[in-house]
């Protein structure tokens, strides 16, 4: 299925939107809902504005590290913000 916008058409059309009366998010959500329809699916994802390399010593302790919180109960979701090799999660994912 081909995208509703061309590129940059969507910020350009909440750019019109916000022109018409400041909004908050989700009354932009419901205006959006209201012309296109509900999504497929959407959802909020905070991405770091950097990122830290790590070595493969440092990525075994980290990603064991990872593994722990996301097998806690207590713990809903796990984010980090570093850069590791392919060649070094290969190795350190076997």
């Amino acid at each position: 299925m081909s995208p509703v916008f061309a590129h940059g058409q969507l910020r350009l059309y909440l750019l019109s939107l916000l022109d018409e009366a400041p909004r908050h998010g989700y009354e932009v959500i419901r205006a959006l809902e209201d012309r296109f329809g509900e999504p497929r699916s959407a959802e909020i994802v905070w991405k770091p504005k950097s990122s830290v390399p790590i070595d493969e010593e440092a990525g075994q302790k980290l990603l064991r590290m990872i593994e722990g919180l996301e097998d806690s109960d207590d713990v809903q979701n796990v984010y980090a913000n570093f850069e590791i090799a392919d060649e070094i999660l290969e190795r350190l994912s076997a």
